[in-house]
């Protein structure tokens, strides 16, 4: 298994601005990639099968800087998209989605958070992220209490929460911290919602998570 700080390829989100996209309204870029993420799953349709973003879609914006879930490593699902995009978002055909790890701990009396990408290497991790990234989304629809992940996968995860993270600041919406790129965490109802701003090109890595994995 490989894991890599966010963000991942941040040229590859780099798309040139279109004429339609300038005559946006919105001038916040964070929302309107939440506001085309509130199109594309669904989030007025309640039995839409992508429903699942809407966490971050609706939920970001009265989302809260909560008590962070200290020596814990929380496993998402995350999700790329160019602020600029226009074109149609088809969430069940996006190769950006994949599984994604926060650790959060303490470095003396200093908060430190860091989020990872958690791409498989062989094709037996790949079965495993596969079947890891279903059950996730189960729990983040309410159809299970914890998400099931091997043993492996398991000490992987634990170890990320040995590793140094960026130091994070409590704010009035958010936990934020400056790395690779801007971060900022914050509590959506149960879950986590991470929103990374890279430091070059519009893109933005949207990341759900949970601390109830085992």
């Amino acid at each position: 298994m490989k894991l890599t700080a966010f963000p991942v390829l941040a040229a590859a989100l780099a798309l040139a601005v279109s004429p339609a996209a300038a005559k946006r309204k919105n001038p916040d870029p964070t929302m309107r990639v939440l506001a085309d993420l509130h199109v594309a799953a669904g989030c007025d349709d309640k039995a839409s099968a992508q429903r699942v973003w809407c966490i971050a879609a609706d939920g970001w914006a009265t989302g809260t800087p909560a008590k962070l879930p200290m020596g814990k490593v929380l496993l998402g699902l995350t999700i790329q998209r160019a602020a600029s995009a226009t074109g149609t978002w088809d969430l069940a055909a996006d190769p950006t989605i994949g599984l994604a790890a926060l650790a959060v701990r303490h470095d003396g009396p200093a908060n430190e958070l860091k989020l990872y990408a958690i791409t498989p290497s062989t094709d037996a991790e790949k079965l495993t992220m596969a079947q890891t990234t279903g059950n996730l989304a189960a729990v983040l629809k309410g159809k299970g209490k914890s998400v099931k992940v091997t043993k492996d996968l398991a000490a992987y995860l634990k170890s990320l929460g040995k590793k140094s993270g960026y130091f994070a600041t409590k704010g009035a919406t958010g936990w934020t911290w400056t790395g690779e790129s801007a971060g900022e965490l914050r509590k959506v109802g149960a879950y986590w919602v991470v929103i990374e701003t890279p430091k070059s090109g519009d893109g933005r890595f949207i990341t759900i998570l949970t601390e109830k994995w085992k």
